[in-house]
């Protein structure tokens, strides 16, 4: 069992020597399936894995990116705080000090290595260094919308009664339109730090598909600089829903981009936003009903003022749209 508190902590605890060079890795060992793996840093490093792999033929290639670098087959010394001796291995390096990143790839190689059933082959090395480019590779940066965006859809998972299966059906099919979606619901989220409850749609999203029941969840805030961070509310949408954390991370560093780390620090006013939450069915919004001949698609922004928010029962009890509704309960509203 692959304990990430506990890995952060051992990590905490491991000091590089000054007479240790680039070369040489101060470590403790990690409990894997039928071998040997160690967790450790250098002078270079803010966290490294090294992992001795079960067999040595058909090794993934090497990978460098500014924050992590990865290669196979490297001997390389490691001191464990009783002896210091050379090894081969497959060395996962996180090259950031920030205790954000560190957290993050130390995370991102647990998750992958709790799943593991046995002992370390050339095909987890591969999911390892998959699950890593998907998370450090260089995204563009992040606007304000899209960071205010990624705020409103944690408020929500945080902030509802099953915070798991919210996040289980968060952004679960790419080129969705929508930013939760099941076989019957779907919810998008719109956040304006506007004094207007205005918010852009697109044409698709305010027809659903036949059958399917539509909400938007519509919130107002303002950015502040005390008060509820993204990363705050990153950090505890992890713990509510930890079979997701991979899914999770992955889609806020995506939403986030290349200055993720900055990005975590950017504050709004939870208060306001919960007193403002607001569920609308999607028919009942200012909205286009049909598009002209010719024309594809279309965006608007739709006034919600105008529109009406959701009336009566949810269609389906611990549903999606149940779940946005208990959020407007227990506000208090």
């Amino acid at each position: 069992m692959i304990d990430c508190d506990l890995l952060l902590q051992t990590l905490l605890s491991i000091q590089p020597r000054s007479e240790h060079d680039g070369g040489c890795y101060a470590v403790r060992a990690i409990p894997l399936k039928g071998q040997v793996g160690w967790i450790g840093r250098n002078s270079n490093s803010g966290a490294a894995f090294l992992l001795v792999a079960s067999e040595e033929r058909d090794r993934p290639p090497a990978i460098s990116l500014p924050q992590i670098r990865v290669r196979h087959g490297l001997r390389v010394s490691i001191d464990d705080g009783t002896s210091q001796r050379e090894v081969r291995v497959s060395l996962l390096e996180c090259l950031a000090q920030d205790d954000a990143t560190i957290k993050l790839f130390v995370r991102t190689i647990a998750s992958v290595l709790e799943d593991e059933d046995s002992p370390i082959g050339p095909q987890s090395v591969v999911e390892l260094v998959e699950r890593l480019l998907d998370l450090f590779r260089d995204y563009s940066l992040a606007g304000d919308a899209e960071i205010l965006g990624l705020w409103a859809e944690l408020l929500l998972i945080a902030h509802s009664p099953n915070p798991a299966d919210l996040a289980r059906h968060w952004r679960s099919h790419s080129g969705s339109r929508y930013d939760f979606g099941s076989d019957t619901e779907r919810i998008d989220v719109k956040a304006t730090t506007s004094a207007l409850r205005h918010h852009e749609l697109n044409y698709n999203q305010a027809v659903p598909p036949a059958g399917v029941a539509a909400a938007f969840v519509s919130i107002m805030t303002e950015q502040v600089s005390q008060g509820t961070s993204v990363g705050l509310l990153w950090d505890r949408v992890l713990d509510l829903a930890p079979t997701s954390q991979a899914r999770i991370d992955r889609l806020c560093i995506q939403a986030l981009g290349r200055d993720w780390q900055i990005a975590r620090d950017t504050s709004y006013d939870l208060a306001k936003a919960l007193s403002t939450l607001a569920v609308y069915p999607a028919d009942a919004v200012p909205h286009l009903s049909f598009l002209p001949p010719g024309v594809i698609r279309a965006r608007f922004v739709s006034d919600f003022a105008m529109g009406k928010t959701w009336q009566g029962k949810a269609p389906t009890p611990g549903g999606l749209i149940d779940l946005a509704l208990s959020c407007v309960t227990s506000s208090g509203r």
